[in-house]
């Protein structure tokens, strides 16, 4: 019965110190969007994602970008991202301009095999898993 009680303590202890800690990125690997709401992707500049060794990169349809990466209670959380600084005018500079502020909003992250949803307070975007290149 001791032993019992101590082992009930301790899962208790584990679970206590584990809860609200970051949790892993998903699969390495690359994704490219599929869907935005309310939002609309521009045909010829695709917004892409790859998650890796505690990083996130990318291109946003102009600049390509690339930070630090977790994953704390079902939200992405991206810190410090760097970008080229290339000048993106019109459609491709709109897009760029809300899909960094989808990211740094810390948007909810939903995985399935060959789908990645990012869902923040004003966009949406759906990603499929793609090539790496």
């Amino acid at each position: 019965m001791r032993n019992r009680l101590w082992l009930v303590v301790q899962l208790v202890g584990l679970l206590l110190i584990t809860t609200g800690c970051s949790t892993a990125l998903p699969p390495d690997g690359r994704w490219i969007a599929t869907d935005a709401t309310p939002q609309t992707l521009v045909a010829d500049a695709p917004i892409t994602i790859t998650f890796g060794s505690g990083r996130v990169s990318g291109n946003a349809g102009c600049n390509a970008f690339s930070g630090p990466a977790v994953v704390e209670a079902g939200t992405l959380k991206v810190a410090q991202v760097g970008s080229t600084l290339m000048y993106c005018g019109g459609p491709r500079g709109e897009q760029e301009t809300w899909f960094f502020a989808l990211l740094s909003s810390s948007p909810t992250i939903t995985i399935t095999d060959t789908t990645l949803v990012l869902a923040g307070a004003s966009s949406t975007v759906t990603f499929r898993r793609g090539p790496v290149t």
